[in-house]
């Protein structure tokens, strides 16, 4: 075999999952610079009566906000508000030291002049906490706060927790507040936002985005009932049925009733969803389907319908369990873990999911009925021909980038430059290919490419209405988007990832004999036949013992130590290499078949007569980790997909 094949790929992928934060600020008043707007992006002024959709003031208001004073208010749409936490040294020094320990500090915090005292703080975060924390010339984090952690009952104007974006993956930073706003408008139940400036003591650390947190008070606030179960999705929530017992389902996370539920209408939506025919009886179906239209014609994967299967809440009221958005920075086609543009803007309407369909029963099952599916599209087209119609987003996009540029511009800690933010604004922005330095990989989403928000909007929404009209696809063979792409790739195509799934997601320091499940797709187990056992299974640095195969199905039994380090762990996979045919020997067949050795081609390629030599530069690996080669094994890599929460 050529030595030019026996090489080591290494894969980072930097995922964002929540990035939920909490005001810290300071004292000291901020004094941000006024700079003229950027004319790289004209756009005609409109006044807010004719923009449509461009803030929250213009869409039905929350009942909350009439009781609040617009000087003092905490969700205003027309401005950036000032926001100061106050920590002692030591408090803001014990952070910085562990920020990954997400402990409590207490502190104060002024928002916009309204001033509470012993409040709570903490960073907050995955992929954007560990970014940072990685990071020595960065303090950035994301923070949430808990009013009434210390004393119990207080609120800020109604609010006992609040969480503050960092802007983490978001050269635009409005992102979330645009999605937010788009989910708003479907009237769905949404969490309210803001663009604060924030400092902590006397560090000024920039433009953030405050969003209302999901609790006791929200579901009191937009439900006619507020004593019903609330549960948070975390990673691996994808609501399939494992049996009549909850403690199958660690992911679904309940955050009220904690001490009374006994989580019967859970299991009893979960087993109708997976089992039955009836789920009208226990879903709000019309909730869900006008979410999936917004989320959908986002390309908003860090979600539900993504391959981590989390970032949203469900509400359960009279047995019902309604949907509630959650973390939507990776919208508008930024969660970059597709690997693939195309995919990201033909994303299919009517199978909208990363992975199997059936591997989403929520969407799956509401898909099917053919009376669900008219509504969805019903939606689709009123979301495409109103506040997410081109011409109305564009406006929407200027008149938010003139409210917050200013703000831009004076952020002294942002992960993108002012270019970058005016730029992202229109057109795609390019990552760096080579990152070398802590920073090319710290700045806000790994060194990913971001497509432009005007582009996204005006591609997306003239392939939705393709699809609605029958001009394109909109369903697949029930596989999902980003899914049969073959094998080996060519240098600069991303491929889905060889590692599609790992259950459970995450566990304790401590725990012991916990069996992990991990499936490969078919094209990476292709390249061994069903009798070849892997010879490790790593989560980090832990390796698993009694492995076992069944075909793509890889699993592993781990005790992780009292003392493993916090936070999400690469996965990885060793089999024993394959042969694989030398560069000059290799050729695609011309019928697209996989080679003895397991090779397929990309997804789409037509080879030519007599088959396709492969690129001077070789073969990259799907995205997210294809097998590094040396002279004993290959191995499968998944980057922070597992994680190890601490001993409770």
């Amino acid at each position: 075999m050529d030595k030019n094949l026996k090489h080591t790929v290494k894969l980072i992928a930097i995922f964002v999952c929540t990035l939920f934060l909490s005001a810290c600020l300071d004292n000291g008043e901020v004094t941000v610079p006024q700079t003229e707007p950027d004319s790289s992006f004209q756009i005609e002024q409109e006044s807010s009566s004719q923009t449509g959709l461009d803030s929250n003031s213009e869409i039905e208001q929350d009942p909350r906000e009439e009781e609040e004073n617009v000087e003092t208010g905490l969700f205003l749409s027309d401005r950036v508000v000032e926001v100061r936490l106050e920590l002692s040294d030591e408090a803001w020094q014990a952070m910085l030291a562990d920020p990954q320990a997400e402990e409590y500090q207490e502190g104060n915090i002024v928002y916009n002049g309204i001033r509470l005292d012993k409040v709570a703080v903490r960073t907050k975060g995955q992929s954007s906490l560990m970014s940072v924390a990685g990071n020595p010339n960065s303090n950035r984090y994301s923070f949430k706060i808990d009013m009434n952690h210390y004393v119990k009952g207080q609120d800020l104007r109604g609010i006992e927790k609040l969480c503050l974006n960092n802007g983490f993956s978001d050269p635009t930073f409005m992102r979330e507040y645009l999605s937010y706003d788009l989910m708003r408008a479907m009237d769905l139940p949404t969490p309210r936002t803001a663009f604060i400036d924030l400092s902590i003591n006397n560090e000024h650390l920039g433009l953030y985005t405050a969003v209302e947190a999901v609790d006791d008070e929200f579901v009191k606030a937009h439900f006619e009932r507020g004593d019903g179960d609330l549960y948070k999705a975390e990673m691996g929530s994808d609501l399939l049925w494992k049996g009549d017992n909850i403690d199958s389902y660690t992911t679904l996370e309940l955050k009220t009733n904690e001490d009374t539920s006994d989580h019967s209408a859970l299991l009893t939506m979960l087993d109708e969803l997976d089992n039955g025919s009836d789920y009208e009886q226990v879903v709000n179906v019309d909730a869900m389907l006008r979410y999936l239209a917004v989320s959908t014609a986002l390309t908003n994967l860090d979600s539900y319908q993504g391959s981590f299967a989390q970032n949203y809440y469900l509400y359960e009221e009279n047995g019902l369990f309604t949907l509630i958005p959650w973390d939507l920075n990776m919208s508008f086609g930024a969660f970059s873990m597709s690997g693939n543009r195309t995919g990201i803007i033909e994303f299919m309407i009517d199978e909208p999911t990363m992975g199997k369909l059936s591997d989403r029963p929520l969407i799956a099952k509401l898909l099917e009925n053919p009376d669900s599916l008219e509504a969805y599209h019903g939606y689709l087209s009123q979301l495409i021909n109103g506040p997410l119609d081109p011409d109305t987003m564009e406006k929407t996009i200027k008149k938010t980038a003139d409210l917050i540029r200013q703000y831009v511009y004076a952020d002294p800690t942002k992960f993108y430059t002012n270019e970058e933010f005016e730029q992202a604004l229109v057109s795609d922005l390019s990552a760096n290919p080579n990152p070398s330095s802590d920073s090319d990989f710290n700045r806000g989403g790994g060194g990913n490419n971001v497509i432009g928000l005007v582009t996204f909007v005006r591609e997306r929404v003239e392939s939705i209405r393709n699809q609605l009209n029958g001009l394109a696809p909109a369903r697949g063979d029930g596989s999902g988007n980003f899914q049969g792409n073959g094998g080996f790739a060519p240098q600069g195509e991303a491929q889905p990832s060889a590692i599609e799934n790992v259950s459970p997601s995450y566990a304790e320091q401590g725990e012991t004999n916990v069996a992990v499940t991990i499936t490969l797709n078919q094209q990476a187990m292709a390249l061994f036949a069903d009798d070849i056992k892997p010879l490790s299974v790593k989560i980090g640095t832990v390796e698993g013992k009694d492995l076992s195969r069944n075909g793509l199905v890889i699993t592993a039994v781990f005790d992780f130590p009292e003392d493993e380090l916090t936070g999400m762990k690469d996965v990885s996979i060793e089999f024993p290499a394959p042969e694989l045919p030398a560069p000059g020997e290799f050729q695609l067949p011309t019928d697209g078949t996989p080679l003895p050795g397991g090779f397929s081609p990309p997804g789409g390629l037509q080879p030519p007569p007599g088959g396709l030599q492969p690129p001077s530069g070789g073969f990259q690996p799907p995205f997210g980790g294809w097998p590094t080669q040396n002279n004993q094994s290959m191995i499968f890599i998944q980057a922070d997909i597992f994680e190890i929460q601490p001993m409770r």
